[in-house]
């Protein structure tokens, strides 16, 4: 299984660089070292996930817990938005968490807001429930989405800052 692993992200990497490898003849040297820099956190990120496999996410340190959770939350939200995230149980302290360890306290308000909206500010233990609570307040969970993905960017770099803190070795 290992070897699969590592032929996908061997795959996964080539398709990558051929893709900036065209769009770099287009980009400024302020662009190609955030592409670059979006690349490394993806490699910190799949490192710290390799871990959370091997050993679960409660044995992770913090900071590789605040990648994974960050970079995969960023990653529902962005796919579909909130009813895309409350679609998996999602723990609402340790994401929030996250968030404050990047430095994104807008992001992190936005999330509270999302989260404070179940009764009890925790989602519903069950699916259809969750998404039937969401559906019926529909407008309220697309202003928060547009709220968080005008964040998107700004959380990314913060996100590439802390990974860069935290593994600088990862960024040369």
């Amino acid at each position: 299984m290992e070897f699969f692993k590592k032929i996908l992200f061997r795959w996964r990497l080539f398709l990558h660089l051929r893709r900036l490898k065209s769009q770099l003849k287009l980009m400024s040297p302020e662009q190609i070292q955030a592409r670059q820099d979006e690349l490394q956190l993806s490699f910190a990120v799949d490192a710290a996930q390799g871990r959370k496999d091997a050993v679960g996410m409660e044995n992770l340190d913090e900071p590789e817990r605040t990648l994974i959770l960050v970079y995969s939350t960023e990653g529902s939200l962005g796919n579909g938005g909130f009813k895309f995230l409350f679609q998996h149980k999602v723990d609402k302290e340790p994401i929030i968490a996250s968030y404050e360890a990047i430095g994104m306290p807008q992001t992190t308000a936005i999330l509270r807001a999302a989260f404070d909206e179940f009764p009890n500010g925790e989602p519903h233990g069950d699916f259809t429930e969750r998404l039937d609570f969401i559906d019926q307040r529909k407008q309220h969970f697309d202003d928060l989405n547009c709220k968080m993905w005008a964040l998107s960017d700004e959380t990314q770099e913060c996100l590439i800052a802390y990974a860069k803190k935290y593994n600088p070795n990862l960024f040369v």
